[in-house]
């Protein structure tokens, strides 16, 4: 996650870590993907000397990309060394579509030389810019730095102002804060307070809309995003996000045009998921927040989309490039898997599923996909098996439990079900899914009480659309009805 930290010396410094989820690299822009995020998530555990090995690999293979130099200089202000970060941020201002995060880290960087007066500048460059640039660079941050330095610089009434506005702007820090302990209705709070704070400010629209998206509001989110992207229209950042939203409101023509126009741009990482779970990372399938999203996802994400329109051509022809710029893409090949199936190959995809599970044997992520697939195609006693398997090898992991709990389902083994949903919920006790699940089964071998119970407990703590569990209640309790024994 990123997290944000403000030191003794007044300095505000970045800190952010990624999940390390691509496989070994084939080209060399995933080498630099590749590099960036084995850096970036070295820095996150302050092995700053070694993050900058990396860095340095990142940087040589993608030497036009701004994040890779954004990413070493603030790992060389970490290591002290800020004119070696000042030449990396100078040439990321050449190659960066927005520059307003770049003035930032400039800004910061002349604050570590001792240069106030040069710090002043690019802060209050980067304030007035308001550009939300890939590594989310808090506005707050901008404003407790350039309070900083106009302290030094004896400017004492307007330095109290912006440490003034730059605490109550601290509420961008709080949505995050919230968001990681998982209490998504504080986190919307926050958001809506930290909006209010600046109404103006795009890192906390950006915010919002993430939470919004995440807490079951898509219109909204799509508001949020769409503020951002009249701000910086030529952004793939934003459009990513807005896709995602357009497609939790069924709006697929419009998530196509945004994925359409992110791969009109063309560049090489459109995205940090960050403070949500959005696109590829979105499904239990995937047990992570935060990591790069790069052209292949996009082609990907554009791919599904096309096939739930029913546009088959146009959806093969997206994950063929997804495959040629991502060979090693678990999901992606097991997606080409059901497109062989749909042409009437069916013996020849079974036996490539087969064979990919035997080249990743110990993979969680490959025997989850797996059993999803067999699951998909009726093949129930191969996704419980695989499943079987995937519990073992996860040792109980949560996304694991979830997964054969939803084939028990398959099956109407329904005591089954309740006892992975009871285990999952053991390790994430407001597990929504896990609740939801477990509260319709509970329903289906009449434990009433225990549907209630479970459907009560979703309904107060999650922010996600209530619906389903909604109408489990009152079933359950028109059954209690019945019986003469009320709640």
């Amino acid at each position: 996650m990123l997290n944000f930290n403000l030191s003794s010396t007044g300095k505000c410094f970045p800190s952010f870590v990624l999940c390390l989820l691509l496989a070994l690299p084939a080209n060399a822009d995933e080498r630099g993907v590749y590099a960036l995020q084995k850096g970036v998530q070295l820095f996150g555990s302050n092995k700053n000397k070694e993050s900058l090995v990396f860095l340095n690999r990142a940087v040589i293979d993608l030497p036009q990309e701004p994040f890779a130099l954004l990413a070493r200089s603030e790992t060389l202000l970490k290591l002290n060394r800020p004119k070696e970060a000042l030449i990396n941020l100078q040439q990321a201002l050449k190659f960066s579509r927005y520059k307003g995060g770049t003035h930032s880290r400039l800004g910061l960087c002349y604050l570590e030389m001792h240069q106030p007066a040069l710090a002043e500048k690019e802060l209050e460059l980067a304030i007035r810019l308001n550009e939300l640039d890939i590594l989310r660079w808090a506005s707050w941050l901008d404003y407790l730095n350039l309070s900083a330095a106009k302290q030094n610089l004896g400017k004492f009434k307007e330095a109290n102002a912006l440490r003034l506005l730059g605490n109550r702007l601290r509420k961008q820090q709080q949505v995050r804060e919230t968001r990681e302990a998982l209490d998504m209705p504080a986190s919307l709070v926050q958001a809506e307070a930290a909006v209010q704070v600046k109404p103006d400010d795009t890192y906390s629209h950006y915010l919002r809309g993430l939470l919004r998206l995440n807490a079951g509001q898509p219109a909204k989110a799509v508001d949020d995003f769409s503020v951002v992207i009249a701000k910086q229209g030529q952004d793939p950042l934003p459009h990513y996000f807005r896709a995602d939203a357009y497609l939790d409101s069924g709006k697929l023509t419009k998530a196509i045009d945004d994925y359409s126009k992110i791969i009109a741009l063309a560049p090489p990482i459109v995205a940090i998921v960050d403070v949500a779970e959005t696109g590829r990372c979105k499904s239990s399938a995937e047990g992570y927040d935060e990591s790069a999203i790069v052209m292949s996802d996009i082609f990907y994400l554009r791919a599904c989309a096309y096939r739930r329109l029913g546009k088959l051509k146009e959806a093969k022809q997206d994950l063929a490039v997804c495959l040629k710029k991502s060979p090693s893409d678990l999901e992606a090949k097991i997606l080409n898997l059901d497109f062989l199936i749909a042409d009437g190959r069916k013996t020849a995809a079974l036996e490539k599923m087969q064979r990919l599970i035997n080249e990743n044997p110990s993979d969680t992520h490959c025997l989850q996909l797996a059993a999803s697939f067999y699951t998909r195609q009726g093949l129930l006693d191969k996704a419980l098996s695989t499943s079987n398997l995937l519990i073992r090898t996860t040792r109980g992991e949560t996304n694991a439990l979830l997964c054969r709990a939803k084939i028990f389902e398959k099956l109407g083994k329904w005591t089954d079900s309740v006892r992975d949903y009871t285990d999952a919920l053991k390790n994430d006790d407001f597990n929504d899914e896990a609740l939801l699940g477990r509260a319709r089964a509970y329903s289906h071998i009449g434990d009433w009480r225990s549907a209630i119970a479970d459907c009560d407990k979703a309904l107060k703590y999650t922010t996600a659309p209530k619906t389903e569990l909604q109408q489990l209640k009152l079933a359950a309790l028109a059954h209690l009805s019945k019986n003469g024994s009320r709640q």
